[in-house]
This record gives structure tokens, C-alpha cells and sequence, in this order.
């Protein structure tokens, strides 16, 4: 015995990382182990070196080194080749059809793979096959695709200020969503987007109840809450309102207290239509929406009546009635112009079947054909119509220039002004809509019924209906109420989007490069934060010595957007940005929202993800499918283009599953799924 051997050692922890130990060396019980014997040994140095040039140890440890790979037993170990298929995959199946397909889709590429590389054993064959079926193909797309893309949007946004746009719907499971989406400038693009975020499940719609949805999704995903800079709603209580609604917590819990309210203006155009149509009896709105509740659910009704149409049209084609509906904004004005274009097809055809049909509706509706002041009503407001569904049309755009817009909205009010009050008034008015407000309070301020200009067609018409005086005298009086009670709500209704618009279009080439434009400290300057005044003035100033024609060779674009993507690209001879200040300033400017319509066409997108027949999807993979949609629409990215990017392959792996609890998410296909088919082809795959 050595002089040292009655001395007990400890195991010592650096030794199972030495290159003769590696593999086979372990602590157990405070002792060192081997674990390919399965024998205690001491905790000596040279004992572990003697031990490992034992015959037992050598041959244990020969078993070890002649194991075969795991891809000779049929495993195969997924490549970064096999993860960019399977992820083009998964993406194309999130734009473009159910998950459910995937498990076709992937054996029918396999198949045609087989037959072009024809490989000489299994193994190989293994290495390019696809292992993708529908339960991988969701946790990608819901773990792998949708959050690498969301950190994308994320880091892009950094700390620039955006706005959000937010509103409430239920799905076809009855299920109560608020839907966020935002709006903000990507420095990776130079570009104004408009995003969809998430949808997020509320039960109640109160306003504490919608602030802290939004605010937990935007701290939960890393959004500097303080670069809020504007919110776009509907008309709501719980969102706008004045005392207790999201946009008053926002901007007294988070400090926001330049936050820009922007209430939806298509919303509001579409009610004040709708509430200046109450001028007129229930008649027309009656002969609007039963005319195509008629024929909406008869094929034989339908063919009757296109026999007529064809017979008094001998060159036309049939075109389908517009339902005339609250919740779509261009709807009366196009169910009016085709009752008009076909109103006497329609008279005909209801004058021959009310008795026919014998059906009361039949009888109501072609009284109301018959008489023909209906049809000089709605030869009046079509034209006025068609002005508003035009503008209303225009600011369902994505990307709206607020110079014209503002134009438009004055254009539209003082149009309609000078069709009913005294020309003598408008010009001591200069556009102020409060002195109009107040004006229109009293009688003698309105033109006589004779001379008010409703329109040529308007008098063509009702000249040929021969009418009674007295009755075509009610028939302008009705009329000019109806732009009389229009234009009080496009002032009730528009004083806020008039003001933010005006602010906005200070920005546009026509006004920044006009010499005699606003002063700095006229700018909105409170609105964005963060902003770098006393830079951002030397560079206003300089804005006017700039020769702008050789920035711009053939014209400088009248696009406001346009114009300031070339603007901060513009660097002097060090290679530093010259209106970089100004520039940031007017992109935060632009992404004020303008209307709720990006958010609709969110929800539109949700009702053709989660169908009647997938009504069964979770929230989760909803919101991923639909932000894929979103994003690759907003980024111009295709399906057969799209490269997955590092996070992606990283995130690939078998973390991916752990949140893949969702069964519903994964069988989105039916609302009854049929197991006995899939164990009949499990059992016949398996004999």
C-alpha cells in the first residue's frame, strides 16, 4: 500500500471532462463510477488510468464505438435542406389552404421524388423524404413561423412611434375578439405599413377590460408603449368616449398625453348618410331591401324576372341587386343605382306578378314601383350618394395622401352648401364651419325651394312624372332637408378629422416646399415625441434651398409618402443624412391611421380562416395563420419566393411541440372528425 493510499480522495468533477475519461466516467455517491462497467472505483487518479486498460473496460468500450447511427434504424436526423422544404411548406399552407392538406400534399412530393432520383437504398432515400404531416405542420407555422416573423416586425419597428388600430367582432364560434393592428414606419423598407397584430379573446368590452388587453399584448411582445403615438376606432363608447373608455385609460395610465384620437371617417360618412336618409319615408328604404330580399332566396323568381329584363333589354346583361346593409359602407349608394338602372324592368315585373304571387310583399312593392315620386327621390340622392361612396371608397386605401384628403372633405361639405344656402352668406363664412353651423339655424338663410340646385336630372325627372304641384313641392322640401341634415352631420361628425388632417398635410411637398408655407413652431410638433427640435429647424430651413429638380428629375410627386422616402436618402459629401430629423418627423405624421378599414378587412380575413367548418380553431393558431397572411401581403412576399431566415431554422427543433397541446387546432378541417376511418388505414398501413 502506497504511502498515500490510507488517505480517502474525492471525486473530482474536471476529471469526467479529460479526453482517456470522457464517456465512461461519472460521480455517484460522492465516488467516481463507471458506468460501462458498472464497477465503484477509487477515487484515485492512477486507478481510473489502470481501469481503463482493463480487458473488460476495452471491450465495453469497443461495443460503444461500432453502435450504427440512428439513420441505419430508419431515424433520420432533419437538415437544414429538409427544414427550408418543410417551412415553404408550412408557409404556403398558412396563406393558401387548410392544415389538413398537408398530409396528402407531403406524400405526393415524396412519390414524384422517388421517381425522378430513383436512390439506391432506403437510407438514402430517407435523408430527402418529407416528414411533414398536419400536427408539425401547425406547430410551425403557430411556434416557428408566425413568432420569428412577429420579432421581424418588432425589430423593424425599434423605437420608432407607431399607432395602433383597434376594434371588436365575434367569430362563427361566437367567440368576442378585439382586433389590433398597427401602423408604423419601417426603416428596412423606407415605407409606411399597415399591419394586423392579434386578435385577442375578451369576454367584456369595457373600457378597463379592452385597455388591458392591449396594453398586456404590446408589454408582452416588447412594444415601447411610450412611442404610441395615435389610435384609430369606430365611434364607440367603450373606445372613444370622452370620460371612461380605452383612449382616455391609454392616455392617462401610459402618460400619452398628445395621443391622437382618430375616429373611423368611413364609419362616419356611412352614418351620415344613413341618418340623413330618414328625411325621407320608410318607403324607400323599404323598396331598397325588399327588392333584393325578393329574389334572394328564389332561383324561379329570379329566371322570371330576367326573362322580362331580356326581353326590354335586348343588348344588357343581368347584373345581380346590392343588399342594402348597416354594416357595409358603399352599400346604398349601389343598391341605388341598380334599382335605378332597372327600375322599369322592375316595375313591369312586379305589376305583373303582385297578383300572381299572391303575396303581400309583391303588392307593397309594386305600389311603390308604381309611384313615381319614389323614383325622383332616388334620382336625387344618387348623385349625392356617389360623392360620398367615392371618398368613402378613398380613404378605405392603405396609404391616403392628407393634403388631398382634407381637400376632398371640404370639397364635399361646401358643395353641398352652395346647393341650399344664399351664395351671399357662404363667402363672409371662409370656410368656417362654426359660423355654418349657426347659420343654418335660421329659415331665411336657405335659398327659395325653386332655386335650390338639386340637380339636372333631379328636375328632368320629375318634370316628366307630372306630378302635382303640391307634391312636387314636398319632394323638394324633403330634398333639401336631406342636405340640410347631411351636412349638420358631416359637421357634427368631421371637425376632428378636419383638424388632425389639416395638421398633417403641413408635411405635403405642395406645403413644405411652398415659400409661403407655416413657420416651425406652427408644425404639429407636440404630437411625436422624442424629436430632435433644434436639428429638425435648420433642416426645415434648408428644405427651400434644395434644387429639387435634380432630386428629382422629371416631377416632384405630389404623394406625400413618395416624396419623403427620397428625401431621407439624401446625404451630403461625409455620407450622413442630411433631412434625416425631418424626415423621421413627417413618417411619424403618416402613420396616423385614417380609417377602421384595415381592420375589417382583418376581421374578413378571420372569417375565411375560421370557417363554418373549422370553427373549432384555437386563438393561437388563428392569430398566426392570419398574421402570415398579413405580413406576406404587406411585404409583397409570395409562398414559391419566401427564404426562411436563421430564427427560424433555430427554432425548428423539438421545443417547437411543447405548446401543441391544442387538438382543435391541428383537426380545423371539421366540427366532427371521423376516427374509424383513420384507424382503418392505420391498421392497413401497419399489416
Amino acid at each position: 500500500m502506497g504511502k498515500w493510499a490510507k488517505y480517502v480522495k474525492q471525486h473530482r468533477k474536471e476529471w469526467e471532462e479529460e479526453k482517456q475519461f470522457k464517456g465512461w466516467l461519472i460521480s455517484k455517491d460522492d465516488k467516481s463510477y463507471c458506468k460501462l462497467c458498472n464497477a465503484e472505483l477509487r477515487s484515485h487518479r492512477g486507478d481510473l488510468i489502470r481501469h481503463a486498460t482493463t480487458s473488460k473496460h476495452k471491450s465495453n468500450m469497443s461495443k460503444i464505438n461500432n453502435h450504427c447511427s440512428l439513420r441505419n434504424f430508419g431515424v433520420v436526423v432533419c437538415t437544414d435542406q429538409i427544414k427550408r422544404k418543410e417551412l415553404i411548406l408550412a408557409s404556403f399552407i398558412a396563406n393558401h389552404t387548410s392544415i389538413r392538406s398537408i398530409d396528402h400534399l407531403s406524400e405526393i412530393l415524396n412519390k414524384f421524388c422517388e421517381h425522378q432520383n430513383k436512390p439506391s437504398s432506403s437510407a438514402a432515400s430517407n435523408v430527402d423524404t418529407l416528414h411533414l404531416h398536419k400536427t408539425k405542420c401547425a406547430a410551425l407555422i403557430r411556434n416557428v413561423i408566425a413568432p420569428s416573423l412577429l420579432n421581424e416586425l418588432v425589430e423593424d419597428l425599434s423605437n420608432s412611434p407607431f399607432s395602433i388600430i383597434v376594434d371588436e367582432s365575434t367569430d362563427v364560434s361566437t367567440d368576442k375578439l378585439l382586433c389590433i393592428n398597427i401602423k408604423y414606419y419601417s426603416v428596412k423598407s423606407n415605407a409606411i405599413k399597415l399591419q394586423f397584430l392579434t386578435f385577442v379573446s375578451v369576454t367584456k368590452t369595457t373600457a378597463e377590460d379592452l385597455y388591458n388587453a392591449v396594453t398586456d399584448y404590446l408589454l408582452a411582445n416588447k412594444f415601447h408603449l411610450q412611442n404610441l403615438l395615435g389610435i384609430g376606432t369606430d365611434g364607440a363608447n367603450n373606445m372613444c368616449g370622452e370620460h371612461n373608455s380605452l383612449y382616455t385609460l391609454l392616455k392617462k395610465n401610459l402618460n400619452l398625453n398628445n395621443l391622437v384620437l382618430v375616429k373611423c371617417i368611413c364609419h362616419s360618412l356611412h352614418l351620415c348618410t344613413s341618418k340623413a336618409s330618414e328625411v325621407f319615408s320608410d318607403e324607400i328604404d323599404f323598396l331598397l331591401r325588399e327588392t333584393y330580399s325578393w329574389f334572394r332566396h328564389s332561383a324561379l323568381r329570379l329566371s322570371k324576372y330576367k326573362e322580362i329584363y331580356s326581353l326590354i333589354n335586348l343588348d344588357s346583361k343581368f347584373t345581380k341587386f346590392v343588399q342594402l346593409s348597416s354594416t357595409r359602407w358603399l352599400s346604398r349608394y349601389k343598391a341605388v343605382q341598380k334599382i335605378l338602372s332597372q327600375y322599369l324592368e322592375l316595375e313591369t315585373f312586379f305589376n305583373i306578378h303582385a297578383d300572381k304571387e299572391r303575396c303581400h310583399t309583391a303588392k307593397l312593392l309594386s305600389n311603390a314601383y308604381t309611384d313615381k315620386k319614389n323614383k325622383v327621390i332616388l334620382t336625387f340622392i344618387q348623385p349625392i350618394l356617389k360623392q360620398i361612396s367615392c371618398l368613402n371608397a378613398y380613404f378605405q386605401k392603405q396609404g391616403i395622401d392628407y393634403y388631398l384628403a382634407f381637400q376632398e372633405i371640404n370639397v364635399l361639405i361646401w358643395t353641398l352648401v352652395r346647393q341650399i344656402i344664399k351664395p351671399t352668406l357662404i363667402t363672409h363664412f371662409k370656410e368656417n364651419l362654426d359660423l355654418l353651423k349657426n347659420s343654418m339655424l335660421f329659415e331665411q338663410n336657405y335659398l327659395r325651394l325653386e332655386s335650390c340646385d338639386f340637380g339636372h336630372e333631379f328636375e328632368q325627372e320629375l318634370k316628366s312624372s307630372n306630378l302635382s304641384l303640391e307634391t312636387a313641392t314636398e319632394i323638394r322640401r324633403k330634398a333639401r332637408d336631406f342636405i340640410k341634415e347631411l351636412i349638420l352631420e358631416l359637421i357634427k361628425r368631421m371637425p376632428s378629422h378636419l383638424n388632425i388632417f389639416s395638421q398633417v398635410k403641413m408635411i405635403s411637398p405642395k406645403v413644405i416646399l411652398n415659400p409661403l408655407r407655416p413657420k416651425y413652431v406652427e408644425l404639429p410638433l407636440k404630437l411625436v415625441p422624442n424629436i430632435n427640435i433644434s436639428d429638425m429647424e435648420v433642416q426645415y430651413r434648408q428644405l427651400l434651398n434644395v434644387e429639387w429638380d435634380q432630386v428629382f428629375p422629371e416631377n416632384i410627386p405630389e404623394d406625400t409618402v413618395e416624396f419623403w422616402q427620397k428625401v431621407i436618402t439624401l446625404k451630403n459629401a461625409a455620407g450622413q443624412l442630411l433631412y434625416k430629423d425631418i424626415s423621421l418627423f413627417a413618417f411619424a405624421l403618416l402613420t396616423l391611421p385614417s380609417s377602421n378599414a384595415a381592420v375589417e378587412r382583418s376581421f374578413s380575413m378571420m372569417t375565411i380562416v375560421k370557417s363554418k367548418l373549422r370553427n373549432q380553431m384555437m386563438l393561437n393558431l388563428l392569430n398566426s395563420i392570419v398574421f402570415i397572411r398579413a405580413y406576406f401581403n404587406v411585404n409583397s412576399i409570395c409562398c414559391k419566393s419566401f427564404e426562411p431566415t436563421k430564427d427560424m431554422f433555430s427554432a425548428f427543433n423539438s421545443k417547437m411541440y411543447q405548446n401543441n397541446s391544442e387538438i382543435s387546432d391541428v383537426d380545423d378541417d371539421t366540427n366532427n372528425i371521423n376516427y374509424v376511418d383513420d384507424v382503418i388505414l392505420l391498421c392497413n398501413e401497419t399489416l
